[in-house]
């Protein structure tokens, strides 16, 4: 290829780019790409920097309702897709999924737009949840491609005509690396002689943290000795912020045990018995759903969009009702009736589950597979000079 294809990934944090898309990012690089990084500057941007990634400090107001200020945005994205050249843009959560779709078009630019969860905005049926399905239909026509994570968003869409059938791919969820997040083996026998929970997620009330308490408080009242405990970042951001007034409080009461925050959770994970998230949010499929089936924890979640694609109830975890602590205790007491042996084969048939459907590399091999489709003659360029190279390296 003569000229570096330069493929952009827009998002409304730089820790969502990060967390969630990193993976993608990196083999994309070791490719041959130039990538480009455009989200608001927060605390994991210098991540981004440090491993030579060329990031793009663009502020989104993920709250507010301000025409002008989506307008500033979306006049901004036309003029970095325009001053870099970019070839390829990869839009992710709502808004720069509907003004990085616009700004596209206004570019002239090719994007893919991915639905990675339908977010609080599809939860409740008010003026703001219909404003977002007019300037989806409106922005996802310009849009190459609309990719979604859960078969239930991707069929909403379609149902209520915010996209076409045929512009939709259904991706093997958010993905996850099964090398990165894998079980200790031989597993470790610990010290405690009792069962311990974990729930790790922003502390938001739509993924279920009350709901989690209460039925903590109703298993403590029958088995004291079992373990609660509570990780994760308050979003303060968030219209469904739960206040660190209210985490202390169950904290110093004994209700849970508040862990603080991480960039690390595997060590948590790894001393957990059972990882749980009763959301009720509209998810796209949880990434700490993924991460704690891939270390082969049993897991206990709601029988609810994104959250059901990657448990199968009774094989690798056990599927609780939506805003229901008693049935989600119910749920616990199985967990707590079974063998150390049970709850480990519960985990592994979680991680086999994991290897075959939600492998990191599935999704990679997508976004190789579309950017090839788009730019065929720079791919076959680079085949032939690479089929050159090896043919006179044998000589």
């Amino acid at each position: 290829m003569k000229k570096k294809i330069t493929a952009a990934f827009v998002a409304n944090t730089s820790w969502y780019i990060y967390n969630l898309r990193m993976g993608v990012i990196r083999k994309l690089k070791e490719r041959g790409y130039h990538i480009l990084i455009i989200a608001p500057k927060d605390n994991y941007t210098h991540y981004i920097i440090s491993e030579g990634y060329h990031h793009i400090d663009v502020q989104v107001n993920n709250k507010g309702r301000s025409i002008f200020s989506d307008l500033r945005y979306l006049r901004k994205l036309v003029t970095i897709y325009r001053t870099y050249q970019v070839d390829f843009i990869f839009h992710y959560t709502i808004k720069p999924n509907i003004y990085g779709s616009i700004a596209t078009r206004i570019a002239g630019k090719k994007s893919i737009s991915v639905v990675s969860g339908a977010g609080y905005t599809f939860i409740k049926k008010n003026a703001l949840h219909y404003l977002s399905i007019f300037l989806y239909r409106l922005s996802l026509q310009f849009a190459e491609e609309v990719w979604f994570v859960n078969k239930d968003d991707q069929k909403e869409f379609i149902e209520r005509g915010i996209t076409s059938t045929k512009k939709t791919k259904l991706l093997a969820g958010e993905g996850v690396n099964i090398q990165h997040f894998a079980p200790a083996f031989p597993f470790q026998e610990r010290e405690r002689k009792t069962v311990k929970f974990l729930l790790s997620a922003r502390l938001i009330w739509d993924k279920g943290i009350g709901v989690f308490v209460e039925a903590a408080q109703i298993i403590k009242q029958k088995h004291p000795e079992v373990e609660f405990a509570l990780l994760g970042f308050l979003d303060v951001d968030n219209p469904s912020a739960i206040s660190s007034e209210e985490i202390y409080n169950w904290h110093k009461k004994g209700y849970i045990n508040y862990l603080g925050e991480t960039e690390d959770v595997r060590p948590y994970i790894e001393d957990a018995d059972c990882f749980v998230l009763p959301s009720y949010y509209r998810e796209g499929t949880p990434r700490s759903l993924l991460e704690a089936a891939a270390m082969a924890k049993p897991i206990i979640t709601t029988d609810n969009i994104g959250c059901r694609e990657i448990v199968k109830d009774g094989y690798n975890g056990l599927l609780c009702k939506k805003k229901d602590a008693v049935d989600l205790a119910k749920k616990m007491e199985i967990i707590l009736k079974m063998s150390t042996q049970e709850r480990r084969q519960m985990g592994l048939n979680g991680r086999k589950r994991i290897i075959k459907y939600f492998d990191e590399s599935l999704v990679i091999a997508c976004y190789i597979e579309v950017l090839k489709k788009y730019f065929p003659l720079q791919h076959k360029k680079k085949t032939s000079e690479i089929n050159r190279h090896s043919l006179g390296s044998k000589k």
